[in-house]
């Protein structure tokens, strides 16, 4: 009976050992993608470029979708230089655009 216990406990502190490797290695992965997509927003948001007013971003717009496109983003909000923001929104009916 002493072997089984023993055989027991040993299985569980590798599994024990084993999930904490997993959770740390899951834990520096969600880390790594969540810094490659903080850049990808950081170029995408140079790309852009700051926008005056509701009219130069409804002008813009066309660009903007493309780079929108470019880096795989789906909406925007973006501060406007004149106060409030401008929010970019690309889904199946095409691009829209909201100031507030």
């Amino acid at each position: 009976m002493q072997i089984i216990d023993l055989i027991m406990i040993i299985l569980t502190c590798a599994a024990l050992i084993s999930g904490f490797l997993v959770a740390w290695k899951i834990r520096n992965l969600k880390a790594q993608f969540v810094e490659g997509r903080k850049e990808s927003l950081y170029q995408l948001l140079t790309s852009v470029g700051e926008i005056e007013s509701l009219k130069e971003a409804e002008r813009r717009a066309p660009a903007i979708v493309e780079i929108m496109k470019r880096y795989d983003a789906i909406a925007l909000i973006l501060p406007l230089k004149s106060g409030g923001r401008v929010n970019f929104q690309l889904g199946s009916a095409g691009l829209k655009i909201e100031g507030k």
